[in-house]
């Protein structure tokens, strides 16, 4: 099978563009013809108004990359498009590209950006559903995409003019998540659930199993106030240092946590910053038995059972 996927890279390396990689490899390695259209949130330079507002034109419309995908598609013709992040320099516009070929689209959803401008359903460290309950300009009113109202402004726009279009309903074929609870949240808002499929994030290559008891309690992942690494390191002061941790990864925490870590004496907490896939694939191999704490993008499902991820 001939299979072009679509993906949009963050500035900063996540859990998404690692599965990105690790499906692209995983179907090589199973024989399939894997091509891959990707833009990088890097090309995003300018800051002044004119192009924010174009940025949040091509947030709903990106017409170079959908000029780009139907030059793609006329000359590759492959037997099925699977996007990944489309945000923003692809856009859901990607999916009409695909309709005027007849090809079939699959969408990955790694957060909830279809529900809620900030992708998260979270906000000022509580669970918030209010774009959910009572529509997605509550949103633009916190501006809660990056503290700004007017980039909300932009994603909203984007939501409620696809929505608007039945673009989620009509032009995808079928929905891949990484938990179902993810999945119940989508069939809440109305996604239709013969659509939606729950495939657990790929851990690739394997890593295999331990010779012997491992040596630390283990985090993976972006150092995000929605991952819970502020409970975790209070968690690790009660224990009275009893249990080395490492947390892999890098965000916009990192500084006050590594504060916490000294305000608070955790001689056994190490921060490793990011690493590349193989050294973290390496440390997991090594981690203490029932004490690898990858959040596996359901932040949500673990916080309302009194929690965190």
């Amino acid at each position: 099978m001939k299979i072009l996927i679509c993906h949009n890279y963050y500035r900063q390396r996540g859990g998404e563009d690692t599965e990105f990689l690790a499906e692209s490899a995983i179907m090589r390695e199973a024989g399939h013809r894997v091509l891959q259209y990707t833009r990088r949130n890097d090309e995003i330079t300018e800051q002044h108004l004119f192009s924010k507002l174009q940025l949040g034109l091509g947030t709903t419309w990106a017409r170079n990359s959908i000029e780009d995908l139907r030059g793609i598609l006329r000359k590759e013709k492959p037997d099925i498009v699977h996007f990944h992040n489309t945000f923003p320099l692809i856009s859901p516009g990607a999916y009409y590209a695909c309709q005027e070929t007849d090809v079939p689209v699959i969408q990955t959803l790694q957060n909830y950006r279809l529900l809620c401008p900030a992708g998260s359903l979270y906000r000022d460290g509580e669970i918030c559903e209010e774009c959910m309950d009572r529509g997605v300009f509550r949103g633009v009113m916190h501006g809660c995409y990056h503290d700004s109202h007017l980039a909300t402004a932009a994603i909203g726009l984007m939501l409620a003019l696809h929505r608007g279009m039945n673009t989620w309903t009509e032009l995808v074929d079928s929905y891949v998540v990484p938990t179902e609870f993810a999945r119940r949240k989508l069939i809440e808002s109305e996604l239709p659930a013969e659509k939606i499929r729950v495939k657990s994030n790929l851990v690739y290559p394997d890593p295999g199993m331990r010779a012997r008891a491992g040596e630390y309690a283990l985090f993976v992942g972006r150092l995000v106030p929605e991952k819970g690494v502020r409970t975790l390191l209070k968690s690790f002061r009660i224990l009275g240092n009893a249990i080395p941790l490492r947390i892999v990864g890098d965000g916009p925490l990192r500084h006050e946590l590594e504060e916490q870590k000294c305000r608070e004496n955790l001689s056994s907490v190490r921060f490793e910053g990011w690493l590349a896939r193989k050294q973290t694939l390496e440390i997991i191999h090594k981690h203490h038995r029932g004490f690898c704490l990858w959040c596996p993008g359901d932040c949500i499902a673990i916080r309302r059972a009194g929690g965190d991820c």
